[in-house]
């Protein structure tokens, strides 16, 4: 079942435009108030010009404190390095009045060198977290909400903290709503304290007129966490077509409440590709020979079907493991582009003798393509005696120079000197 799930989560990256969560998400605006020296409506005075302009050092005061990690700090310094293109008119000027969370700068020498000893300061996150005009009453209640919810004692603080930034999604600041789907993606929270109170913000979002790749980011990371109070809206969603449809299909079967086989065969016929796509992967991905499961994700290799429904039959039959795959995808991958790739690593991925007889083939009469795609995984095929071999073998004798070249990288070979 394992093996199963992993598959059918690796085919909806076929179709939604999600990132996962991780380490590398981008930070947030909540994630830079969070860590902010200050954060509130700011001021500027004249500013002092250093480096021929290129250097621009504000005096500048908060008016309007929101939140400060010590005291109640009022004065300092905004310091803004001039892009080359913003000579003539820099992105902040004397008098302006924003709304930001502000960081201290380090103390390193290019500031010590050329800026009036004092602290510096600059907008935590750059300029995207700069509010000005009508969007600061927004920016400060959506902040505000967040920050107030950081300081509760205890474990209760994550689940406010959440709530706040599920409040956040119907925001008027487009910015503001995007880093939400952000924060909430990327929060290791989401699993463990996921509040009932955000049900209703989310739930309008993901029915709102937003994006398709913002919904299918926060619904992938809803299935994520296995959120099973978002379980309702997400079978509302996964009853209608299109990528969110998809995601919100694959979310239900991460928290083990997925379609049947029965309903797989019946989206498999789907006028949305994303739909079709996700029960094809799933189909493919079944190894219990009920129901013509197998026969009908063969179908949908068809070459008259979307690449992602095609991709999506090729990743499913690979995580499967199922031996009767092997002939199907070697047909594909001798085929050459535009799936040849794909074939490859589903053929790598079942392993054994026939699957690496398959992948020597198109290896060594395969189109340019499909000895390419087989080159880049003969070496981890598993259960292949002759494999490694014969990718040896062909680094002298293939016919096509940049196949030879491109099998001495993936043997780590050194290239011929050539004078």
């Amino acid at each position: 079942m394992r093996r199963m799930l992993t598959a059918w989560v690796l085919v909806i990256a076929w179709v939604v435009t999600a990132a996962a969560a991780g380490s590398n998400e981008p930070k947030t605006v909540f994630d830079h108030a969070q860590s902010a020296w200050a954060v509130g409506t700011v001021s500027l005075g004249t500013p002092l010009a250093f480096r021929d302009g290129r250097v621009l050092a504000f005096p500048a005061q908060i008016d309007d404190l929101l939140w400060a990690k010590k005291g109640s700090p009022r004065n300092l310094m905004l310091v803004y390095e001039v892009p080359a293109a913003e000579i003539d008119k820099p992105f902040y000027k004397a008098q302006d009045v924003l709304f930001a969370p502000i960081q201290l700068l380090p103390e390193h020498s290019f500031w010590r060198d050329n800026l009036p000893e004092t602290p510096r300061h600059g907008v935590a996150g750059g300029r995207r977290n700069v509010f000005r005009g009508d969007e600061i009453p927004e920016a400060k209640r959506v902040l505000g909400a967040f920050l107030h919810a950081g300081e509760i004692q205890g474990k209760a603080r994550w689940g406010v903290q959440l709530e706040a930034v599920a409040q956040a999604l119907s925001s008027s600041v487009p910015r503001l709503i995007e880093d939400a789907v952000t924060y909430l993606s990327a929060s290791p929270r989401l699993a463990s304290d996921f509040p009932d109170s955000a049900r209703d913000p989310i739930s309008r979002f993901l029915e709102g007129p937003r994006p398709d790749a913002e919904k299918t980011q926060l619904v992938d990371a809803l299935g994520r966490a296995k959120a099973a109070a978002m379980g309702e809206e997400l079978r509302k969603l996964a009853a209608g077509a299109g990528p969110v449809a998809a995601a919100a299909m694959v979310a239900l079967d991460q928290m083990g409440t997925g379609a049947s086989l029965e309903r797989l065969l019946e989206l498999s016929k789907s006028p949305s590709d994303e739909v079709r796509a996700y029960a094809a992967g799933r189909l493919a991905a079944d190894r219990t020979t009920e129901n013509g499961a197998f026969e009908r994700a063969l179908s949908l290799l068809d070459p008259a079907q979307p690449a992602v429904v095609q991709a999506a039959v090729i990743q499913g039959l690979g995580w499967s493991g199922n031996q009767r795959a092997v002939e199907p995808l070697r047909t594909v991958l001798m085929k050459g582009e535009p799936m040849a790739k794909p074939a490859a690593d589903a053929l790598a991925r079942i392993g054994g003798e026939d699957a690496g007889k398959a992948l020597q083939q198109a290896l060594t009469s395969g189109a340019p393509a499909a000895a390419a795609a087989a080159v880049d995984v003969l070496r981890r095929v598993e259960g292949c005696a002759d494999c490694a071999r014969v990718l040896v073998e062909q680094h002298t004798k293939h016919p096509d120079k940049t196949i030879r070249d491109l099998i001495g990288i993936v043997l780590e070979l050194p290239r011929p000197h050539h004078q």
